[in-house]
């Protein structure tokens, strides 16, 4: 019975620690049962787009903004789960799952050592304490699928180029999954895709090169045409290529001199770029890794290694394409730590064993590695609750933003409210009135779209005479009115119609009709 015990408990005992970890790293979202409920920027306009879908809304034609359509879903999906704490519960399994498969990558590299590949799972998420922002962010809605392609992309290296079908498809899917949360996050699957397509065609294996493409584009194209499908069926494809695939990413600027002038903003020249400290160790770590170290499979792990490794330069660019830096961009990073960290898990233990000979050392040994792992586990602890003050406040009740407030005094559920500019929504924005239209304009976009968009703004406010119209400030008022063809025209409308209201939370503009 004891043995029994034993066995079931060494089983399940590595989902444990790294279930505890999910929990502590959910608890530094903005979304725990004690948080205040103020959201953030970018997570309260994904949770208003998501609301706008479960109310029948149309994504990029009556409430727009820049992302992929997979991050509404979840974020509808969320709020249909649980209105309040929905996106709590969704953020604890995504990072489970984005810790279950780097375990499960680590488990690949280390033949099984569980207790390595636990410290290397949950040393490649400990960048999540800087870079998670409070949550609800399209890179973090990504480590799932860029870690669960991560181990298919190893396993296919440790065995021996083969994978079963089903798997070739799985990594399609997940890549597919990537691309739908936003094009630039999906560099891993473009680095290891380049990398096995070299290794199959060195060795003249075109058969398995045919297969593993062609499987994997089936996956792709199984999760990618039903989004593609809602949106041509609603007239908004168009619209979705502008938003999410033109505007967001800005591939015009995709010449070489102005990408390598973003990579060197974003490492030297930013307030973020103190995170790059890792990527920066690994870029000059790797190739020293690659010869030196205990490997179970050499062959296998320098190619792994080094894909990474190529990898996570890819990543840098792909990131420095949007031109604007964040510091949440660099959760994208999780999945190329996993394999240095089974790597420097591995070397230390090898290490450790070769010095420790006699008994009493290698008790010796275990206190001083146990007092290390409970000194970051401690760090990461205070972490936690350092974050989980800053998005709580018990020393009063909950109390809703002014800008929130100002629009739920004035107008009903079923009034039509006109949100424009990104800048307007803070505070738990999904319980805003139901706009027919909302532009939430945010990211980089060119002057073609904004002038499209402004001019269809100005047809649909003419048109619907929205109850209350929210403008931010004055500055992005005239920016984008100056792009609508017949501005005079529409600011007569808005004047013989609507009374304007200043300084609405600050620096808020926000016109109403008039009784």
């Amino acid at each position: 019975m004891i043995a029994y015990f034993k066995s079931h408990i060494n089983r399940i005992m590595p989902y444990l620690v790294l279930g505890s970890f999910a929990i502590m790293m959910a608890l530094t979202t903005r979304f725990f049962y004690f948080s205040s409920g103020n959201m953030g920027h970018d997570a309260s306009i994904f949770a208003t787009v998501g609301n706008a879908l479960l109310n029948g809304k149309v994504m990029y034609t009556e409430i727009w903004e820049n992302k992929g359509p997979l991050l509404y879903f979840i974020n509808a999906f969320a709020l249909l789960l649980d209105y309040k704490h929905g996106l709590f519960w969704v953020e604890l399994l995504n990072l489970f799952v984005t810790l279950i498969f780097a375990y499960k990558t680590a488990l690949i590299i280390s033949s099984n050592k569980k207790s390595l590949s636990v410290i290397a799972a949950v040393f490649s998420l400990l960048i999540l304490t800087v870079t998670l922002e409070g949550g609800n962010l399209s890179e973090e809605y990504a480590l799932p699928f860029l870690t669960a392609g991560l181990y298919l992309c190893v396993k296919y290296l440790y065995n021996n180029l083969s994978l079963k079908v089903n798997e070739k498809i799985l990594i399609g899917v997940c890549c597919g999954a990537c691309f739908l949360l936003r094009i630039n996050i999906c560099a891993l699957f473009f680095i290891f895709a380049v990398g096995i397509a070299v290794i199959l065609i060195k060795s003249k294996q075109f058969k398995e090169l045919l297969s593993i493409a062609g499987f994997a584009s089936v996956g792709f194209a199984a999760i990618i045409l039903p989004f593609y499908a809602y949106l041509i069926v609603n007239g908004a494809f168009s619209a979705y290529v502008d938003a999410a695939l033109l505007t967001t990413n800005a591939f015009s600027e995709l010449l070489p001199i102005t990408v390598i002038s973003n990579v060197a903003e974003m490492v030297f020249a930013t307030k973020d770029s103190g995170v790059l400290f890792i990527a920066v160790v690994y870029l000059i770590a790797v190739p020293f890794a690659s010869y030196f170290g205990v490997y179970n499979d050499r062959i296998a792990f320098r190619r792994c290694l080094w894909i990474n490794w190529f990898g996570l330069i890819i990543n840098l660019f792909a990131n420095s394409v949007t031109g604007a830096y964040h510091l949440h961009y660099f959760m994208t990073f999780v999945p190329f730590l996993v394999i240095p960290g089974i790597w420097f898990a591995m070397s230390v233990s090898h290490i450790f064993t070769k010095m420790v000979r006699d008994d009493k050392l290698k008790k010796i040994s275990a206190l001083v590695t146990t007092a290390i792992m409970l000194f970051i586990t401690l760090t990461g602890f205070v972490q936690t609750v350092r974050q989980m003050i800053s998005f709580s406040d018990y020393s009063k009740t909950i109390t809703k933003s002014a800008i929130v407030s100002y629009v739920e005094t004035r107008t009903s559920p079923n009034d039509y409210v006109q949100v424009i500019g990104d800048v307007t929504l803070n505070y738990k924005t999904h319980t805003l009135p139901a706009s027919k239209y909302q532009y939430l304009v945010g990211g980089r976009y060119t002057y073609a779209v904004v002038k499209e968009r402004c001019e269809q703004m100005a047809s649909d406010i003419t048109a619907v005479r929205p109850k209350l119209i929210v403008y931010s400030d004055q500055g992005q008022y005239d920016y984008m009115l100056g792009s609508v063809p017949n501005r005079q025209s529409f600011e007569n409308f808005l004047s013989a119609n609507y009374t304007r209201v200043d300084g609405v939370d600050g620096n808020y503009i926000a016109f109403y009709i008039k009784q």
